[in-house]
């Protein structure tokens, strides 16, 4: 008997020594996690899907943890056949999700027959979700499938895709947990956060191409591989106005119209084109970049952008010439986008509204002559210099610092940025900053001087 004391006693002291896992530890090293958390992960994303979100991404109105525990019923009753769910399970899910309200059924629940009260031997208290039950039957696994994916060690995703008789719509959610600090729980892992978030768009197989391949045929450069230029143009607004997106000399050009009122992008700078007192119109530089990416930053998907504004594809359709996507914007509005089917280009942005005949928002037109911009044509010849000398309040050391420019324009553009035009900084034509700087005219070099406005 004293060798038994002995050993256990040393057996004790031995364990005592040995590091003791933590909550956190433990559950790191779980194999079953995903076992664990899948249920969970179903219902509160499925719960989202049908009732939204109350306020934002991260908080779980108290209608959805309640739909939540519906759906949990409901999965229960399809894999396991519980048709009831006891009060104490009930509790233990909401509290595994994260709420903290009264545990009653919500009022008018049972009134309107989404849940059932049972009320068994001893007092206990079962739960019969009805309505959810219903739904599930009828809709997952036949118009809406829905699929649980492990991410990592501490989150699921959640991919609920809803059939319809054109395309299919996917809903992403991600679910992430920690473990439950109450060990007397059946549910070892609690719902820290749920976030929705957009896929990239499905394309159906049918169409015969990706969603990568749409977007690499609607780059610039791509496109004026192709046609000369590409023409956007607004037809739903009164006045005229347009886009224009081609190449001069090599280089990217884009100019807007708007109703005669010219301003655009060329190169590196950025222009207006306005009437000058002698009668005469001429370009007018208002920014100067001399990054090396930024043709490519402004131009290259200046037509992906457009694409970028679908979600997903809720609906598709085609001819013998054109293929339409369609987008619910949820504002009781559906955009269609029209590519072209032999090219993949976006040809047509429209608005379907609910109920109403489709109309144009946006127009690509790719079959045009590049516009004749006279102005543009001065950079074909011989160019003229141009020294910008900058002033500037040097504000940590005191007194004035001081940057030159020198850049190499038509004979006919003016270099006078829209920091000068609105009234930052002061030209003038000589080193004294004295009287009033006047556009010293074509055909010749000239310095111009920019001082600070102080204030």
């Amino acid at each position: 008997m004293k060798f038994r004391l002995l050993f256990l006693l040393c057996t004790a002291m031995f364990l005592s020594l040995l590091p003791v896992p933590t909550l956190a530890e433990t559950v790191s090293a779980d194999e079953n996690f995903f076992d664990a958390v899948e249920d969970q992960a179903f219902s509160i994303a499925v719960a989202y899907w049908q009732e939204g979100i109350d306020s934002s991404y991260t908080t779980i109105g108290e209608k959805v943890y309640w739909e939540a525990v519906g759906w949990y019923a409901a999965k229960q009753s399809r894999t396991s056949g519980r048709e009831l769910i006891s009060s104490s399970e009930v509790e233990e899910f909401l509290d595994s999700v994260g709420y903290k309200g009264e545990m009653n059924i919500p009022q008018l629940w049972e009134e309107y027959g989404i849940v059932k009260t049972v009320h068994g031997a001893g007092g206990f208290v079962f739960y019969d979700f009805t309505r959810n039950k219903a739904i599930f039957e009828a809709r997952i696994g036949i118009d809406a499938e829905v699929e649980v994916k492990p991410e990592n060690h501490n989150s699921t995703l959640v991919m609920i895709t809803i059939h319809t008789p054109t395309a299919d719509k996917l809903m992403c959610y991600r679910v992430a947990f920690s473990p439950n600090e109450n060990r007397n729980s059946r549910f070892r892992y609690c719902v820290t956060y749920v976030e929705p978030f957009i896929p990239k768009p499905i394309i159906d197989e049918k169409l015969g191409f990706t969603w990568e391949q749409l977007l690499e045929k609607n780059k610039l450069s791509n496109i004026l591989d192709r046609y000369p230029c590409v023409v956007i143009s607004t037809p739903f607004i009164s006045s005229y106005s347009c886009t224009s997106l081609f190449r001069h000399n090599g280089k990217y050009v884009w100019v807007s119209d708007n109703y005669g009122n010219l301003y655009g992008e060329y190169d590196r700078f950025s222009f207006d084109y306005r009437p000058y007192s002698d009668g005469k119109d001429r370009a007018c530089i208002g920014s100067f970049d001399g990054t090396p990416a930024f043709e490519e930053s402004v131009f290259e998907n200046y037509i992906v952008n457009y694409l970028d504004g679908i979600d997903y594809v809720e609906a598709y359709g085609m001819d013998d010439n054109r293929i339409w996507l369609d987008y619910a914007t949820g504002y009781g509005t559906t955009e269609r986008y029209v590519i072209e089917r032999d090219t993949l280009i976006l040809c047509e942005i429209q608005a379907v509204p609910e109920g109403e005949d489709a109309w144009a928002m946006y127009e690509f037109n790719y079959t045009q002559d590049i516009p004749d911009y006279d102005f543009l044509n001065g950079w074909n010849g011989n160019l003229r210099t141009v020294t910008a000398v900058w002033e500037d309040v040097d504000r940590i050391n005191g007194g004035y610092s001081y940057r030159t420019e020198t850049l190499y324009l038509p004979m006919n553009w003016e270099y006078l940025p829209y920091i000068v035009q609105s009234g930052d900084y002061t030209a003038y034509l000589n080193p004294r900053y004295s009287g009033t700087y006047v556009y010293p005219g074509d055909n010749m070099d000239y310095t111009v001087f920019f001082k600070a406005e102080e204030g």
